[in-house]
């Protein structure tokens, strides 16, 4: 699944959108205190997931204005920076490293 639009009834079955929400679940506790980038982030959902779970900062990057503009709507109140951009272009705007990295995956593999 591409995109989990929240503004209309699912194309995707629950378990799918199950299976997507839970990709964002599995890293929760990566995040505290962490400058995150979410590359990819459709209507930013995952995005301020992140944030609540007491992310320092977290910057929602997806290629379609339409879904930025959406996440900003639906999520705007949780300071999640949402632009539109592609993933080729964010160290231009933000340098190598202004994002934390984590030395594990989510499965605990070195990176």
């Amino acid at each position: 699944m591409e995109r989990l639009n929240l503004s209309e009834k699912p194309a995707h079955s629950l378990q799918e959108s199950a299976i997507h929400c839970a990709r964002y679940a599995n890293i929760l506790h990566l995040v505290k205190d962490k400058v995150v980038l979410d590359i990819a982030c459709g209507e930013g959902y995952g995005s301020a997931l992140l944030m609540k779970a007491v992310a320092k900062r977290v910057v929602g990057v997806d290629i379609s204005e339409e879904s930025i503009e959406r996440a900003k709507k639906l999520f705007g109140k949780y300071d999640v920076e949402y632009i539109v951009s592609d993933a080729n272009t964010i160290s231009e705007r933000y340098g190598e490293d202004f994002f934390d990295r984590t030395k594990k995956d989510v499965r605990g593999i070195d990176v």
